[in-house]
């Protein structure tokens, strides 16, 4: 991939963008794993096969999928990047409570996923069903 002076300015690491800056290219793999349900997901890394290989890519990319769903679940849902204060402690109780919220959801979720799994299999249903 071609380093232009409008691709480092998306770099928020001054670092980053520093060492980046005296290089034309970077070197980039296109990786194309199978998940489970058979759909096909395309990774791109600047990590070279000696270092990860497509089944490593593959099992780091499974397990990094609840994170990545749960940061898009607070950030989108629950704000977590809008805070009602300047003051550090503003901020802090403003993310801790955010924080406490996901967590009430998200064992509510659970919980009703349950309900709703007993519910269903009492009523000899089989399919899948869950909250949102």
């Amino acid at each position: 991939m071609e380093l232009t002076p409008s691709s480092l300015k998306k770099f928020h690491d001054e670092t980053l963008k520093e060492k980046y800056s005296k290089m034309w290219s970077i070197n980039l793999r296109i990786v194309t794993i199978t998940l489970e349900n058979r759909t096909e997901e395309t990774l791109l890394t600047n990590l070279p096969q000696s270092i990860l290989t497509i089944d490593d890519l593959e099992y780091i990319y499974c397990k990094r999928w609840g994170d990545e769903t749960n940061y898009n679940t607070s950030k989108n849902r629950f704000y977590i990047e809008n805070y009602s204060s300047k003051k550090r402690i503003g901020i802090e109780q403003d993310a801790y409570s955010k924080f406490f919220i996901f967590n009430i959801f998200h064992y509510l979720k659970i919980v009703f996923n349950r309900r709703i799994m007993i519910n269903k299999y009492i009523q000899g249903c089989y399919e899948e069903y869950s909250v949102d």
